[in-house]
């Protein structure tokens, strides 16, 4: 795929066929990772429009054998969301009913409950999140970049977006779970390991040196009651 978006690209400058088939290909990427970053329908669409006039203005000054498509792309993706970011926060919360409503065929009645209460536990959890997180998310999940891709894009080791995305995904899971439950605190955990917890029902380590003491329950050890018979026989 990298390779036929790369050729298009080449096109694209002089041929509107080929910038209009980048579009297609595109165009769920980049519309459902700005779904990721903002919270209002129409600005999606506002942001998604401005995305691909600013890629066609300089779709001239793309070259093929320094990046990959797509990383170019999403280059110019995160400038517009960015800067639309900067200039305003949006006030109201993403209105996932407008997808809660739509008419799918096929799934069974429980299928389309649970699926209901999942977008709208996202559609919660997601805006409660830190921007860098929320922004690998929507790389990952939204766009369908592979850590390798999102790495080049960012200026991140592989490992290191690989660690941020395991903890966002942990945090979103927690929010999540959250629920409507009034009053939760989230626990405070570290989702990059964890230490295994002291047993106590280990034996305490003995003192083989022979000069134990009676413990606070008045119970004397084998090797005092030893001396005091060898004393009473003398």
């Amino acid at each position: 795929m990298t390779q036929d978006l790369r050729a298009l690209a080449s096109q694209a400058g002089c041929d509107p066929e080929a910038f209009t088939a980048l579009y297609d290909r595109c165009f769920a990427q980049v519309y459902n990772y700005i779904r990721y970053r903002v919270d209002e329908t129409a600005a999606v669409e506002d942001l998604t429009a401005q995305v691909f006039e600013r890629a066609l203005s300089s779709i001239g000054r793309y070259a093929p054998d320094q990046a990959p498509f797509e990383a170019w792309l999403f280059g110019i993706v995160r400038h517009v969301v960015g800067d639309a970011l900067r200039r305003a926060r949006f006030s109201a919360w993403l209105p996932w009913e407008a997808f809660l409503h739509r008419p799918a065929p096929g799934p069974l009645p429980e299928e389309i409950v649970v699926q209901r209460d999942l977008k709208a536990r996202l559609g919660r959890a997601l805006p409660r999140l830190p921007d860098r997180q929320r922004d690998l998310l929507g790389l990952k999940f939204a766009a369908g970049l592979n850590n390798r891709q999102i790495a080049a894009l960012l200026g991140l080791s592989e490992q290191n977006v690989g660690v941020i995305l395991f903890r966002a995904i942990g945090r979103l899971r927690q929010l999540m779970l959250e629920g409507d439950q009034p009053g939760f605190q989230e626990p405070e955990v570290d989702l990059t390991g964890f230490q295994e917890p002291v047993r106590s029902d280990e034996p305490a380590q003995k003192d083989l040196s022979g000069s134990q003491k009676p413990d606070r329950s008045g119970k004397v050890e084998p090797v005092e009651l030893e001396k005091e018979a060898k004393n009473e026989r003398r």
